[in-house]
């Protein structure tokens, strides 16, 4: 687990959880579960380095799911900012992990 501010800890914290719950609930239990093994042989990802693994997470999740794979982390950024009580909106012009950092930024910020 990556060491940072409780601010960090908590967003680390709901970003697994948002995951967890978006790609259970698309996928199911034994596709998350294989994914999971995937990352960590392919990547060397365990499921709770992900939130500091970010652009690894993403890349793995592309590599298996393909283009499948931006209507899930759309789904994760819009569940992200709800449980975050954030006021933002998923803009895939961006891109992925770009939007975590940014949702990150914004929670942070709302903390100080």
């Amino acid at each position: 687990m990556c060491l940072y501010s409780l601010e960090r800890k908590e967003f680390d914290r709901v970003f697994l959880e948002v995951a967890n719950d978006v790609l259970r609930r698309i996928l199911g239990e034994a596709a998350v579960s294989i994914i999971c093994q995937c990352l960590q042989k392919r990547k060397g990802i365990r499921w709770e380095e992900i939130p500091c693994r970010i652009e690894e997470f993403s890349s793995g999740l592309n590599g298996l799911l393909g283009s499948s794979a931006h209507t899930l982390e759309s789904l994760m950024i819009e569940h992200l900012a709800q449980e975050l009580r954030l006021e933002y909106y998923d803009n895939p012009e961006i891109g992925f992990v770009d939007q975590v950092r940014t949702l990150r930024k914004m929670f942070e910020e709302k903390k100080i």
